[in-house]
């Protein structure tokens, strides 16, 4: 059985890190707030050394059409817990950057990550990465294989899809245990935080992806409550002007860090090994924060 994307455009070229997405971002479909009774919006990411983050995750398949696909498509939610912190410094390329430790685990399978940021005043910008793996561990391991249309990559699982998606080049050609150095650094965030303002996140020419910063909004976890900035992921594909509706994304940071995430994965074919369209589904992991301790 295959799954397919229900868009002509082909996909490529779409590279991140799941833990780097994750770590300077957090998201919900609500509606943002700006009341300008809320707290003060001028703030920054958590930068100091041991800053620590204990978060959950939670993979599912929702909107099934027909209904009948639940027969054959789990509909259980498979949660993981993960661990982010900010160890040490590191000297790179003569200039002093802070080590980004990210250890995720759900179903027995641990992955960890290792990235090098460095803030100023107007971004938070990673300037290279490690990974010891290419995804956070089967969303359902089966016999059933997925794959985007016009992808020759299968997968063994919808988590697979998802991280293939999120960590692109991780996942592609740069194995499990390699350096990668980020030509150009990414901007992860962006400073100051203002309303509207949009900026390049990766350029890789017929495709492209944006953040937008899309307003404010208060979120509450077990962590506690937090006044959040929006973060909108948009993915022009095919030299698209318009973002492409079947993915979105969205994350919410505070003051304190990253609160919450949601990442959609829309319209997604459900098809036999020969073509045969059975429905469609959509794919869903969100994130949430547990715990945050800062010095």
């Amino acid at each position: 059985m295959i799954i397919s994307m229900n868009n002509s455009n082909a996909l490529i070229g779409i590279f991140a890190v799941m833990c780097f997405v994750f770590f300077i971002s957090c998201s919900d479909e609500n509606p943002a707030t700006n009341n300008p009774n809320e707290p003060s919006g001028n703030f920054k990411y958590p930068y100091e050394i041991n800053s620590f983050w204990y978060y959950s995750t939670y993979n599912y398949v929702t909107n099934y059409r027909p209904d009948s696909l639940r027969n054959i498509i789990a509909d259980d939610t498979i949660v993981g817990n993960g661990i982010a912190e900010f160890t040490r410094d590191t000297v790179f390329n003569s200039d002093t950057l802070h080590l980004l430790k990210n250890t995720h685990s759900s179903e027995g399978h641990e992955h960890t990550t290792l990235e090098l940021y460095k803030q100023s005043d107007t971004g938070l910008v990673r300037f290279a990465f490690y990974s010891s793996g290419t995804n956070f561990g089967p969303f359902r391991v089966s016999q059933l294989r997925f794959k985007i249309e016009n992808d020759s990559k299968e997968f063994k699982s919808t988590t697979e899809l998802l991280r293939w998606y999120e960590s692109y080049a991780v996942a592609d050609f740069h194995g499990d245990t390699t350096f990668i150095i980020d030509d150009p650094p990414i901007n992860a965030i962006k400073y100051p935080i203002t309303d509207g303002t949009e900026w390049s996140y990766l350029d890789y020419g017929a495709t492209k992806i944006k953040k937008l910063y899309s307003g404010f909004e208060n979120i509450s976890t077990q962590a506690g409550s937090f006044y959040c900035a929006r973060i909108k992921r948009n993915w022009y594909l095919n030299f698209s002007n318009v973002p492409d509706s079947n993915f979105y994304l969205v994350d919410y940071f505070s003051e304190s860090g990253m609160v919450k995430r949601d990442f959609r994965i829309k319209n997604v074919l459900v098809t036999t090994s020969t073509g045969d369209p059975l429905g469609y589904i959509e794919v869903v992991e969100e994130s949430k924060l547990n715990i945050v301790t800062l010095p």
